[in-house]
């Protein structure tokens, strides 16, 4: 499927693009369960935007494919976009499934199939994808007024599951409410209007 987001200058006076939201992350309360310890969920996510790989990743624990991503907002947002790294093929996650405003310990590895889900999406990698980027849309209905947000990675691309997921750089865009004017507004970039997974 190829997902393209929206250049700033093909925009209406109606709308705005979507801003870069990782500077309103509250990184202290970041976490990430099954992460190694070598690679925890601090060297995934910052306020700053790349598209390129980096040599810090977050992993899951060895020959095990399964994490959960707690990310945590200052105050509310509504998400459109998000971008991430892969490292390589077959760590690289498969299926993800979108949870919001729980508690940080609210989604776990028991409880998360028998919760609501607001969404999941399943990737799929090519030799194509040079810049080892994937970039995925949130429905807009579903993605309102988000507090936090849990992200489970249930697999990746090794179908033996004894790989470890490892991602980077994972960026989400969206907007925020009030708070526009209060932040550095960073729009997607283009070399990522046009990622196919």
């Amino acid at each position: 499927t190829l997902h393209e987001s929206i250049p700033p200058q093909t925009m209406t006076s109606s709308s705005s693009p979507p801003y870069l939201l990782n500077e309103l992350i509250q990184y202290r309360f970041l976490s990430a369960q099954n992460a190694d310890k070598s690679n925890p969920i601090q060297n995934a996510i910052s306020s700053s935007q790349t598209c390129r790989p980096e040599k810090k990743f977050l992993s899951s624990n060895k020959g095990d494919p399964l994490l959960i991503l707690y990310i945590p907002f200052n105050g509310k947002v509504s998400l459109s976009t998000m971008l991430f790294n892969f490292i390589d093929s077959a760590s690289c996650p498969k299926m993800m499934r979108f949870f919001i405003n729980h508690t940080p310990d609210g989604v776990d590895f028991e409880n998360y199939e028998d919760l609501n889900e607001m969404q999941h999406e399943e990737f799929h990698i090519d030799d194509e994808n040079s810049e080892k980027i994937l970039m995925m849309k949130f429905r807009a209905a579903k993605f309102k007024n988000v507090a936090s947000m849990h992200i489970v990675i249930e697999s990746n691309q090794d179908e033996d599951g004894q790989t470890e997921s490892k991602l980077a750089n994972v960026q989400l865009y969206g907007k925020t409410f009030g708070r526009n004017e209060s932040f550095k507004k960073h729009y997607i970039p283009e070399k990522c209007w046009h990622t196919r997974y």
